[in-house]
């Protein structure tokens, strides 16, 4: 109901989109004004409401509503308090209520999905430095195939109309760039998609919003030489990286500490790092040929080394259900493991004729692709 009655058409007054929000005269004083504690809550945390509920049909009506009517209205308000990423947690949190309901309105999901990619397309952009470009840039440059196109379009007046088969066809694309200070190895999503690990030349890593590219944590520093490889563990809470310098570390997402580590042992580069499913282990590769299994609190060695490569692993995974670990060599094979003891759980996958660079489980656990020097992809069940 707050949202309903306070959300309104440029909520803070500002003057124009050619002044950016940090240059507009007593902004601060406007936005404490205009978006009342109540209004700001309601904005922050509907989706969390919302989604503790049964989809019974007024729910999903109001959902249909908010959303027809008051996107961007809402968007002002998150943009204006800095609140973005909280914003896209609250989408991506609707859509998967959603994608758990039956019996759904026509159109509701598609419509929240390309709500999703409208407000990320914005958040990843310049355009929140001017919060009215909202409507005068990623409106006019929004798909017009998009829910938020036809229902939002016709209601503007004096935007620059952009036509052609070009604009008819085009799909969101993201609209940012990160200078991150280094040439850049490694790069991660955390599971819920919020944040970006980076592992870098310099030896660093980085954890950046995943929808502007803002620095929440690091420069994490350690590592003496390059980081090949990061990776988030299953829960988020965690992101461990392994380096030219032999060695692996565990970081803390939020607060950027060391966790763990250095985990000792190899004797040449790590160039893959992977969580097991309950984020209790890390298995390692190395150039050394040889693939360890680590405890993620301490760095305790579990498993190996495990021989059997002739030469550099260069990727390590885990299979979906954690019974297995893959790993790909310049040797030109993949090898198989069981988790829990590390025994081979298959003979060497042979059939490249180059080094094998990369390895994943299909999403099932039933195959595994490999991709190659040699310029193939290969399929393996």
């Amino acid at each position: 109901m707050v949202m309903q009655t306070q959300l309104r058409f440029n909520i803070c007054d500002l003057p124009d989109s050619f002044v950016p929000d940090d240059e507009v005269e007593d902004l601060e004083d406007q936005i404490k004004s205009k978006i009342s504690p109540a209004l700001l809550y309601a904005c922050r945390y509907w989706a969390n409401h919302l989604t503790m509920s049964a989809p019974l049909s007024d729910v999903l009506a109001g959902l249909s509503e908010f959303l027809s009517n008051r996107l961007l209205f809402w968007m002002e308000v998150m943009s204006l308090k800095k609140e973005l990423l909280a914003g896209v947690e609250g989408l991506l949190r609707i859509k998967r209520w959603l994608t758990g309901s039956a019996s759904l309105p026509p159109g509701l999901t598609l419509f929240a999905e390309d709500a999703i990619n409208f407000y990320t397309s914005y958040a990843a952009s310049p355009a929140p430095r001017c919060t009215p470009h909202i409507y005068i840039s990623l409106l006019p440059l929004c798909p017009q195939s998009s829910s938020v196109y036809t229902h939002y379009w016709p209601r503007m007046q004096g935007l620059l109309d952009l036509r052609g088969s070009l604009m008819d066809q085009r799909s969101t694309a993201a609209l940012a760039t990160w200078n991150i200070g280094s040439e850049i190895n490694s790069v991660a999503y955390s599971p819920d998609g919020s944040r970006v690990a980076v592992g870098c030349k310099d030896g660093s890593v980085s954890i950046r919003n995943a929808y502007d590219g803002t620095l929440l944590a690091g420069p994490l520093q350690g590592h003496t030489y390059q980081v090949r490889s990061v990776v988030f563990s299953g829960d988020g809470r965690l992101v461990a990286s392994g380096s030219d310098d032999c060695t692996i570390r565990v970081w803390d997402v939020r607060s950027g500490s060391l966790v763990a580590g250095p985990f000792q042992g190899h004797a040449d580069w790590v160039n893959s790092v992977s969580f097991s499913l309950d984020s209790t282990r890390i298995v390692s590769g190395s150039f050394d040929r040889t693939i360890r299994v680590w405890r993620a609190t301490d760095g305790a060695l579990l498993l190996g080394p495990l021989h059997g490569h002739t030469a550099g692993v260069n990727c390590v995974t885990v299979s979906p259900d954690g019974t297995l670990m893959a790993s790909a060599s310049d040797d030109k094979t993949i090898r198989l493991w069981h988790s829990h003891d590390g025994t081979p759980a298959a003979s060497p996958l042979h059939g490249h004729t180059g080094r094998v660079n990369c390895v994943t489980f299909t999403p099932d656990g039933t195959r595994l692709v490999s991709g190659s020097d040699d310029y193939t992809v290969r399929s393996y069940t």
